[in-house]
């Protein structure tokens, strides 16, 4: 088992997963827009099949990373 697998698997609060529609919640934003968001380059998200899924922990080490930034899609 890899470092990083192990570290979320202690981590338990890092084990909660978000779809995009909990992104356009979170955020309130447009299917489209979550979409968008979690296909951009640098946003964490993992692929699994045809679903989109970004790790709470992942999620939040982002938001920090980029607060300053503009996003644009």
């Amino acid at each position: 088992m890899n470092i990083q697998v192990k570290n979320k698997i202690e981590n338990s609060d890092d084990l909660v997963i978000y779809r995009p529609r909990d992104i356009e919640n979170i955020f309130n934003m447009s299917k489209n827009t979550a979409y968008a968001l979690m296909h951009m380059n640098g946003f964490p998200s993992i692929t699994i099949g045809r679903n989109l899924y970004v790790y709470k922990g992942d999620l939040i080490k982002w938001l920090e990373k980029n607060k300053r930034k503009e996003l644009r899609f």
